[in-house]
């Protein structure tokens, strides 16, 4: 799994597009939101900074995930962690 550093200002993730949930403190990064059309494509970073929900990116959005998590990665801001 991967996860952000503890050493990171979660406000550099604003920087590559997320934006703060004010109710639940998450970090998200919407690629689509389709009320009617059931496509709800966005990466979810957790307030534990657990990467997550990548499972709902629809398919027309995954090179664009996978865009957005190498550049975090090669920013230094992600490490893998044991589930």
């Amino acid at each position: 799994m991967l996860k952000i550093k503890d050493n990171v200002d979660l406000k550099e993730l604003e920087k590559f597009g997320f934006k703060k949930c004010s109710n639940s403190g998450e970090y998200v990064l919407h690629f689509a939101h389709y009320v009617d059309g059931k496509i709800y494509s966005y990466i979810v970073i957790t307030k534990t900074r657990r990467i997550t929900c990548l499972d709902y990116v629809a398919i027309e959005h995954h090179q664009q995930a996978v865009e957005v998590l190498f550049d975090l990665i090669q920013a230094g801001l992600v490490k893998k962690v044991e589930e």
